[in-house]
């Protein structure tokens, strides 16, 4: 169970969707929660590095994130994986470039929309 080592008790609101490798449940973003704050034996640059340990509501399993200091952000440390955090830059190069005269030829039928209201 999660009070196998004694840290501080704190409420967080979970930073993005985690779920659980055990029963695949999905924890989401925002979701408020009391988590064991522990102090971990590393360190970045002297900022020390907490782990956030909490039982998945579904199996009871020990889910442990941790902070980042280098990035400003968290990571998954143990039986979690983050889901649907980020869009890839492939969907967005993927995808065609609008040129010049498609958004002229945008802009004409919104102003002729706008004038076969007003008459």
């Amino acid at each position: 169970h999660c009070r196998k080592r004694r840290g501080k008790n704190t409420r967080l609101t979970i930073p993005f969707n985690l779920m659980c490798l055990k029963c695949k449940y999905t924890l989401p973003k925002s979701k408020k929660l009391y988590a064991n704050r522990l102090l971990s034996n590393e360190t970045y640059l002297g900022v020390p590095i907490f782990l956030f340990e909490f039982p998945c509501p579904d199996c009871r399993i020990n889910i442990v994130f941790k902070t980042d200091p280098k990035e400003g952000d968290y990571k998954p440390f143990s039986n979690c994986k983050i889901v649907n955090s980020i869009i890839s830059e492939e969907t967005f190069t993927a995808s065609k470039p609008i040129d010049k005269v498609e958004i002229d030829e945008l802009k004409n039928r919104i102003l002729k929309k706008f004038e076969n209201k007003n008459n």
